[in-house]
């Protein structure tokens, strides 16, 4: 069977002798979100400074099912034209604070799975997570570019961490407006089965309206004192990926150490590594305004 290896450098040879010496075509690792490393693939135009990354495991797995290689280099060549830049990017526009002040926003990563990262990224802690800064810039065509927010760049801005903060949790919900919506239509658009019988919604997705980082909903101002009301119920909260959180609301008879197990499973089965959030259940109390974290230890 090929090697990984073996394949990275096919790939790279057959991109290379497609586009041609006006591109330079290069495999590059990169440390993700709870540390894990990726191979991305990176097609550089001579023309451009903004080069998208392909990732390599997906298509890996693809070709060891029995993909030929030769159909996994047209779906690169095809993700590449969806992606590539149609305009350079401005590097002055990041070294100016006032350019980008109205671009800062925040997510949720975990903590523990990464306390080494975090040591050189400005970040708050919350709960068992930490609220991390990045800026979103739109480019030309599908899609968006965004950059993290390190130590260095506060530096370079002049500013305190304080008010990298204050700026990104005013801006984020402008720029993501949250979205909540009945677990059922989810279901209803992956499994396409009809659950019009049920009378009451028994989980809510939340997210953003992008579906990046959408986690972050949680901490909106007065998003989930909002939800509760309109539910009549506090409820649990299942962080099920960086990017969405189910709602739970509470009902006589339901016990949160129940979803422990479930938060587990999904994170280990169906979530990539590197989009998992946490293993913790929260709960939301509508009377003291407070996400609490539960004790999933049972």
């Amino acid at each position: 069977m090929t090697s990984y290896q073996t394949f990275l450098q096919k790939l790279k040879s057959g991109l290379a002798r497609h586009y041609g010496e006006e591109y330079r075509v290069e495999i590059r690792e990169g440390k993700k979100n709870n540390g894990v490393v990726c191979t991305g693939l990176v097609i550089m135009g001579k023309d451009f400074n903004v080069f998208p990354t392909i990732y390599m495991e997906d298509l890996f797995r693809s070709y060891t099912d029995g993909t030929p290689l030769c159909d996994i280099m047209q779906r690169v060549i095809r993700l590449y034209e969806h992606c590539r830049p149609r305009r350079n990017f401005d590097e002055k526009m990041i070294r100016d604070f006032k350019q980008v002040r109205q671009k800062i926003a925040c997510k949720l990563i975990g903590y523990e799975k990464n306390r080494e990262q975090l040591r050189e990224i400005p970040h708050l802690r919350f709960l068992d997570m930490a609220l991390v800064c990045y800026i979103s810039f739109t480019m030309d065509g599908p899609g968006s570019m965004t950059a993290l927010v390190r130590q260095n760049m506060c530096r370079l801005w002049e500013i305190r961490e304080e008010e990298l903060f204050a700026r990104a949790r005013e801006n984020t919900p402008r720029l993501f407006p949250a979205c909540i919506r009945d677990i059922r239509q989810v279901l209803e658009k992956w499994t396409e089965t009809s659950y019009e019988e049920e009378e009451d919604a028994y989980m809510y997705l939340l997210t953003n309206q992008t579906g990046q980082y959408g986690a972050a909903c949680i901490v909106y101002p007065w998003l989930l004192q909002g939800i509760a009301q309109h539910l009549e119920h506090n409820f649990f909260i299942l962080p099920s990926s960086v990017h969405e959180t189910i709602l739970v609301p509470e009902r006589r008879g339901l016990e949160g150490s129940a979803f422990g197990a479930i938060v587990k499973e999904i994170n280990r089965t169906l979530v990539e590594p590197e989009e998992i959030l946490t293993d913790s259940v929260y709960y939301y109390d509508r009377k003291k305004e407070k996400i609490l974290i539960l004790d999933n230890s049972c």
